[in-house]
């Protein structure tokens, strides 16, 4: 089991890796653009609708960080129509696809985290593959 663990976080660094220099190309690299996303959801919470969502299991944490991921749309204020990954570290999700949600913004952890859609994010890159399209920051969704 730890050396199957081992091996996904290794492929899944790897493809992180070699995705870095797309992240510094990308709109939403840690930008202004982004950091004011981040401040406007760490203020007002705000609506989102779930585009997909994949959830991990919260007993695969230990020695390696493993959490959810879930891209929604935001569907009110300044930033609607943007699609962005609201992600949950050693926590399983039941969000449902298509539900209405209002998301709340949590502190990004400072080490690195494999997600169940095949993403890495680590604190020293600005976002991982999956999310050079959207951005991504942590927070839980509530209903």
């Amino acid at each position: 089991m730890k050396v199957t663990l081992l091996i996904i976080f290794v492929i899944g660094y790897t493809v992180a890796y070699s995705q870095v220099d797309a992240a510094e190309s990308s709109n939403w690299c840690k930008s202004e653009k982004f950091i004011e996303l981040e401040n406007e959801i760490k203020k007002l919470p705000v609506l989102v609708k779930t585009v997909s969502t994949c959830s991990t299991n919260p007993s695969l944490c230990g020695y390696l960080a493993f959490g959810s991921s879930t891209l929604v749309i935001i569907l009110e204020g300044k930033y609607k129509e943007q699609k962005l990954y609201v992600s949950a570290l050693c926590k399983e999700t039941n969000y449902k696809v298509d539900s209405l949600y209002t998301l709340y913004f949590s502190k990004e952890p400072s080490f690195g985290v494999g997600f169940c859609n095949d993403q890495y994010y680590s604190p020293n890159w600005i976002n991982d593959s999956e999310s050079k399209k959207y951005p991504m920051i942590y927070g839980e969704l509530r209903q």
